[in-house]
């Protein structure tokens, strides 16, 4: 087995790192530096940082003259998307955000911790045009996200190198041996193993099929551990590997680089979603309406779009002719694994240990 070391940029959740993060976010909070809603005189968005968080500013509130349009005073909050979570959690009713940014499985944690609030359909009508698939509700609190962009985790492959892939399998062929990743489960190891999970015939609540095959990919195949998505770039750039599961838009900027790549939507790619929640307790919940109807504007998208190449989530988007590559057609999205959340979260941390014992050989 191969393994990449760590980076600061991991935004992937581990259980180890997800109790520190909230033991820490509690610390701050009881200290009195992390500010409480009472004083909530700034709308905040919480996101990853980097070049993620000047998209979403630049996207949602510059170039749509948010601040003008709604007497807005906006501030941002940046760090890990766990890290928001942990302190979302650690600060139930006195919010340190006004709205979060999160993929599914987070927002699904907060969302049964009574952290959020719905959407308002008054004030979000571009909800409706966001596919089910990206969207989030539940019975009791009703919608309450929404992505602004969509992620697909599908199947890079080295155009030189190796065969057009048919199916995640062919990272299982000993003509590649050593020459494959895959993600590690703090990272996006966790959603992907539920993918492959399902391909060989496993379910939420039985990871066995997956947890076998994975172990025999790292332990005979010799895949190397992919930690993060700039040591997945890394590794196609210096051709170490030949083929891993990967990001569309990193996929389309490897291209834009000169690395002779390509992305196939295999049967149980991932599409992984990026929206706001509305974070409960926040004295500004009607601003937090209009900013998540905002994200969710198919000309805003397409912003984000310009910037990370991951295609937007609304159907209205009509994606310009430079763009048209990044479009997942509908025939693929048809075959992504239909991935239940809630249990996913209810068995991060058995399936952890067992990655570690089964998959890694720890004791």
């Amino acid at each position: 087995m191969k393994q990449a070391g760590t980076s600061p940029s991991d935004r992937g959740i581990t259980r180890r790192r997800f109790v520190q993060a909230t033991g820490a976010a509690i610390i701050a909070i009881e200290s009195g530096f992390v500010r409480s809603a009472i004083a909530e005189d700034r709308f905040t968005i919480a996101s990853a940082g980097g070049s993620w968080a000047d998209g979403v500013k630049s996207s949602f509130v510059v170039k749509p003259e948010f601040e003008k349009r709604f007497k807005a005073s906006v501030s941002y909050a940046q760090q890990l998307e766990s890290v928001a979570a942990s302190k979302i959690l650690a600060s139930r009713g006195t919010p340190v955000f006004t709205v979060s940014s999160h993929g599914q499985a987070e927002a699904v944690l907060l969302a049964d911790a009574g952290c959020l609030v719905a959407y308002s359909p008054e004030m979000v009508p571009n909800f409706k045009d966001i596919p089910a698939s990206l969207t989030l509700e539940t019975a009791g609190l009703g919608p309450y996200y929404g992505a602004y962009v969509f992620l697909m985790w599908a199947l890079t492959w080295n155009t030189k190198q190796a065969k057009k892939p048919t199916s995640y399998k062919d990272l299982w062929s000993s003509a590649y041996k050593g020459k494959v990743a895959v993600p590690a489960y703090g990272w996006y190891g966790i959603y992907w193993l539920h993918a492959v999970n399902k391909l060989f015939g496993g379910t939420e609540d039985n990871i066995t099929p997956g947890i076998q095959a994975v172990a025999e990919l790292v332990q005979k195949n010799d895949a190397i551990i992919m930690e993060n998505v700039d040591q997945g770039m890394k590794l196609f750039q210096r051709e170490e590997i030949v083929m891993a599961p990967f990001w569309n838009g990193r996929t389309f900027a490897l291209q834009d680089g000169g690395t002779p790549v390509a992305l196939e939507y295999v049967s149980q790619s991932i599409a992984l979603g990026a929206g706001f929640v509305i974070i409960k307790g926040t004295t500004m919940g009607d601003l937090a309406q209009r900013f998540v109807n905002e994200t969710l504007d198919e000309k805003n998208q397409i912003e984000m779009t310009r910037l990370f190449k991951y295609p937007p989530a609304s159907r209205k988007a009509k994606l310009p002719p430079d763009l048209e590559r990044v479009r997942v057609p509908e025939k693929e999205l048809a075959q992504t694994a239909r991935l239940d959340w809630k249990k996913i979260n209810d068995h991060r941390s058995a399936y952890l240990d067992r990655w570690n014992k089964e998959v890694l050989g720890k004791g």
